[in-house]
């Protein structure tokens, strides 16, 4: 028996405005850095250019390598009503959905098979995953808020993740 758990990733606020207030900071010491005006406005080129990619990756997920979902299929976590419960070594696959994914002729997005390389960060508002995808050079950052996702689904995925 598998358990699915599925966390379609939305529009996260806390992450628009973590990223805004991390590039207007960039921003406003490359103001008061003692540099010539080209130099001055090559680093504003670059940190306007970091702040559109961020923003099209991460939170309008327009990027071809936007990770649409994250869904984790285990055949030894059992979910229980109140807690959950973790056997020795759970038999687990990680699935991707990506953005640049064709979805299929019933309206289906394509899932990928990936691994979570690395390590990973898990905290009560943000879960960050990286995985990589066979096949693939580079890997796919998930970055998972608490306001960007069912939080019952986000709540199982941490418990995993902790045990």
């Amino acid at each position: 028996m598998f358990t699915t758990v599925r966390l379609p990733l939305g529009r996260s606020r806390i992450l628009l405005v973590l990223l805004c207030f991390i590039h207007l900071a960039g921003l406003l010491s490359v103001l008061i850095l003692p540099i010539n005006h080209y130099q001055r406005g090559l680093l504003i080129v670059g940190i306007a250019v970091s702040l559109v990619y961020n923003l099209k990756q991460h939170y309008f997920r327009t990027c071809s390598r936007s990770v649409r979902a994250v869904i984790l299929k285990s055949s030894k976590l059992r979910i229980q009503s109140v807690e959950t419960v973790l056997d020795e070594a759970p038999e687990q696959t990680w699935w991707l959905e990506l953005n640049s994914a064709q979805t299929s002729d019933d309206g289906q997005v394509p899932q990928l098979r990936a691994r979570l390389v690395g390590n990973y960060l898990v905290t009560p508002w943000l879960v960050l995953l990286n995985f990589k995808i066979e096949g693939r050079l580079r890997s796919f950052p998930a970055l998972l808020f608490s306001d960007s996702t069912d939080a019952e689904q986000l709540r199982r995925l941490r418990v995993l993740l902790l045990h």
